[in-house]
């Protein structure tokens, strides 16, 4: 029981400590157009404020003392907001909160730590070396990109261009215009509408009930392209892979329009529902092709799906 008893001791204790060394900032500003906000390592989470002004919360932990430094550049038409950091064994955690009033416009930039808006009518240009970005119940134009961190988009309206390296990149409940590309990362995409321009070098595209309001690309180089509809396709759409396979799922919408379907002769497979009324075999890069294609109730729109060594697939 005594040994018990100094253990809880030395816990409160630590934790009384540790509680302690937790330092804090708070500023406000007046409402300006635009924030920069450039960290190192910290983490930034951008909300709706309450008063019409921006208010700046930072709280922060870093050993050696004063080894970081919050810095606020205010010059009446842009905030900055930025970190600076001194000594190679720093070592600690930084967060901001920024809350600003709609339709501010963010520009971000970060080495390792993550970004998150919630709730927000903005503008962003957001990037990060292996940081997260994460945008929630938001309206407006996004640009945003990192290398090796990750890409959560939810309810999110607008303009959306999302880019990675060898990071994930996931939407969910999008409205508006998508362009996702990433190189060895995949992309999903669930209950969405819009128009959408998707690509991945090595990774997957896995995208589930879409309503499409404009032309739709989807294409990837040696991963699987899965497309499944929400809403009768009336936009020309394509899928391509070379080494995967690609599958447009109609799901039980009406199945109408040109259908081009092409794969490797030798290697790759074409599924569909439907008997096909033309076919023919060309070549490319040295290889023969097998093209299969037919119109069902007019020539609108076109559905383009095209394999070398997989699947290329149509589902009812």
């Amino acid at each position: 029981m005594k040994r018990h008893m100094i253990v809880v001791l030395l816990l409160t204790c630590i934790g009384g400590l540790m509680a302690q060394s937790e330092r804090t900032i708070e500023k406000s500003f007046k409402a300006v157009s635009k924030i920069r906000i450039k960290t190192v390592s910290g983490d930034v989470e951008v909300i709706k404020s309450s008063n019409d002004k921006i208010n700046v919360t930072v709280r922060y932990e870093v050993e050696p003392e004063g080894a970081f430094e919050a810095r606020f550049d205010d010059n009446g038409r842009d905030l900055r907001l930025s970190e600076h950091w001194s000594g190679r064994s720093s070592r600690g955690y930084v967060r901001w909160t920024v809350e600003v009033p709609q339709n501010t416009e963010i520009r971000f930039s970060t080495a390792s730590g993550d970004f998150a808006a919630d709730g927000l009518e903005m503008e962003l240009d957001a990037s990060t070396a292996s940081g997260d970005i994460e945008l929630t119940g938001c309206k407006g134009k996004f640009n945003a990109s990192t290398a090796s961190g990750e890409i959560d988009i939810d309810d999110v309206a607008g303009e959306m261009d999302l880019s990675t390296a060898s990071g994930n990149i996931e939407v969910n409940g999008g409205n508006g215009e998508l362009e996702a590309s990433t190189a060895s990362g995949s992309i999903r995409i669930d209950d969405s509408k819009g128009s959408f321009d998707c690509s991945a070098a090595s990774g997957d595209i896995d995208a589930n009930d879409l309503t499409f309001e404009d032309i739709a690309d989807f294409s990837v180089a040696s991963g699987d392209v899965k497309v499944k509809l929400s809403a009768p396709l009336k936009h020309d759409i394509e899928l391509t892979t070379a080494s995967g396979s690609v599958t447009l799922d109609f799901n039980g919408q009406t199945i109408k329009g040109y259908f081009e379907l092409t794969a490797r002769e030798d290697r790759g497979r074409i599924r569909a529902p439907f008997d096909f009324d033309k076919e023919d075999t060309f070549e490319r890069y040295d290889k023969q092709y097998i093209r299969k294609s037919i119109s069902i109730s007019g020539s609108e729109p076109r559905i383009i799906l095209s394999t070398a060594t997989g699947r290329a697939s149509i589902l009812r």
